[in-house]
């Protein structure tokens, strides 16, 4: 059976088994739609995956197809990759991060805020900083084991710092000093990022903004106003622990408004 085959090949490849799966789910779907695969012609395929409107869909069908076709069938077909339209993600401006901001009274909601903000960090990145991880009399902090896998140093803004200061002042008097992590929940525990979630999501409520977003818009949002600042694709990405290629890709972006109030260079 050609499925069979298919599923023998892609073990022989070491695939992984979620991604086994989910190509003879689609293969089930395709036999459904079309009959038989092996007696199809490339033009056959080039018009049946034009009738499929979405892109994602349609290019998981064309994996299937071709992992059939040329690999298990030995056919020498050629199916055009579906381009996705990659539309510029919501920012916030510097009044919206300030009402929001300006809606959270706890010291610690505050510095992880700022740390999201200001520093452009992760959140796995905040949730992990150690307490041997911050360096004071630098006012710099080391990241340890990113999502690059790489260990990094980052100076921190003289805002960021004060947020900090208030933060674990508050603990000393309230004899709450975390033991291990910058940022601890109950029991001394790791803090929760649904927490951070919750008390970001409760701030933009309050706000009255109008664009609802997840913590990563803030990293978002600081990363389009430093472009809009003239920073350069490699400055904006070592800031922000990515690639150049992609800082360029999914943050090295300007908003259409700010494009609207740039002069027409004059001769």
């Amino acid at each position: 059976d050609l499925k069979y085959r298919m599923i023998r090949y892609c073990s022989a490849e070491n695939l992984a088994n979620s991604t086994i799966q989910t190509y003879s789910e689609t293969y089930e779907k395709i036999k459904n739609d079309v009959g038989e695969l092996d007696s199809k012609s490339n033009e056959f395929w080039i018009d049946y995956l034009s009738r499929i409107p979405s892109p994602i869909y349609r290019n998981n069908i064309r994996s299937v197809v071709l992992k059939i076709c040329r690999d298990v069938l030995g056919q020498n077909i050629k199916l055009p990759v579906v381009k996705r339209t990659v539309k510029l993600q919501p920012v916030y401006t510097i009044e919206e991060v300030a009402k929001i901001f300006s809606k959270i009274k706890n010291f610690k909601h505050i510095a992880i805020s700022k740390m999201l903000f200001t520093e452009s960090f992760r959140i796995s990145e905040v949730l992990d900083i150690k307490l041997s991880d911050c360096i004071k009399n630098e006012g710099a902090i080391i990241i340890r084991a990113t999502k690059n896998g790489k260990d990094y140093k980052k100076f921190l803004d003289e805002t960021t710092i004060t947020a900090i200061r208030n933060y674990l002042s508050w603990c000393k008097e309230n004899n709450e000093m975390p033991k291990v992590r910058l940022f601890e929940g109950v029991g001394n525990h790791r803090y929760s990022a649904t927490s951070v979630r919750m008390f970001l999501k409760k701030a933009m409520r309050l706000s009255g903004v109008e664009i609802k977003g997840s913590c990563h818009i803030f990293r978002r949002s600081a990363s389009v106003w430093k472009c809009e600042n003239g920073w350069s694709v490699p400055h904006l990405a070592a800031s922000i622990n990515n690639s150049p290629k992609t800082a360029q890709k999914y943050y090295a972006l300007v908003r259409p408004e700010y494009l609207r109030t740039l002069q027409k260079p004059t001769v």
